[in-house]
């Protein structure tokens, strides 16, 4: 076997060797991507990782990342969110439905959270006005990409 032919062979199996590894770090990418708003988080007086039954509420905290406020919100407890519903609306282009399936688990940005003789009431803090983006309220599914970026928010710190 010639020289050239042996590096022919070389270089051609390092090539599908690369175009496999860049196959590969696709297939752990999510489709499509989820990217939380930093500011709703920044403001919020409570994050939680929360089950919906239904589009209407109530929610039932099964994490609280984040509270401030005397009275603790506690895991299991359920909240009243008006306007629960159009917190569900996708604003991607993903050739799917325009919501996000329900029942599920999502992260929840909350502010106005009051603990009156009703239970606990709060709201979905909206998205801060931005040229081009979205306005109005916003949740996220709970994914393994949506989780690492809430993590890495200093949510909480001055």
């Amino acid at each position: 076997m010639t020289r050239s032919r042996l590096w022919l062979i070389v270089t051609a199996l390092a090539f599908l060797a690369w175009m496999g590894y860049l196959f590969s770090l696709t297939r752990d990418v999510e489709r499509p991507a989820v990217h939380l708003s930093r500011p709703q988080f920044l403001i919020a007086e409570a994050v939680v990782i929360a089950h919906l039954d239904n589009r209407d509420g109530p929610i039932k905290a099964t994490e609280v990342v984040y509270f401030v406020g005397k009275d603790r919100l506690a895991p299991g407890d359920q909240v009243d969110v008006p306007h629960l519903r159009e917190s569900l609306h996708k604003w991607l282009a993903d050739d799917g439905p325009p919501d996000w399936p329900v029942p599920g688990d999502f992260i929840i940005p909350l502010h106005g959270i009051v603990n009156g003789k009703d239970g606990w009431r709060a709201e979905v803090v909206p998205l801060p006005p931005s040229p081009g983006s979205p306005h109005g309220p916003r949740i996220y599914p709970v994914t393994p990409g949506t989780l690492q970026e809430m993590r890495a928010i200093p949510i909480g710190l001055p």
